[in-house]
């Protein structure tokens, strides 16, 4: 039995390397894979943080043009206000001719 104790333990020392071995390289690959994550994770904030300027850019824009617009549409409203009131004053005017009551009496 003592005999073949040493040939054992050297077979199950090469078996302990082999298996060691293999466990650093896997244990490498996961290091290179969690790296790749961390550079995708980093690169994926990136992204999304310069969409998000990006988008902020747009809205900034848009509140811009939303405020243009608004004053644009008061200017119209405006214009249009005068010559309805102009009509107005042309039918009193037209009106008072008609009647020959021009002070309203």
């Amino acid at each position: 039995m003592s005999g073949s104790q040493p040939s054992n333990l050297s077979s199950v020392a090469a078996t302990l390397n082999d298996r060691t071995d293999a466990f650093l390289g896997m244990l490498g690959q996961l290091a290179k894979q969690t790296g790749a994550m961390k550079t995708c994770s980093s690169k994926s904030i990136m992204d999304t943080c310069k969409k998000s300027i990006v988008l902020e850019t747009h809205l900034a824009e848009l509140e811009v043009q939303i405020k243009q617009l608004k004053t644009t549409s008061q200017k119209l409203e405006n214009s249009v206000k005068l010559p309805k009131d102009a009509l107005q004053n042309v039918e009193s005017v037209n009106e008072a001719l008609k009647t020959g009551n021009f002070f309203g009496k």
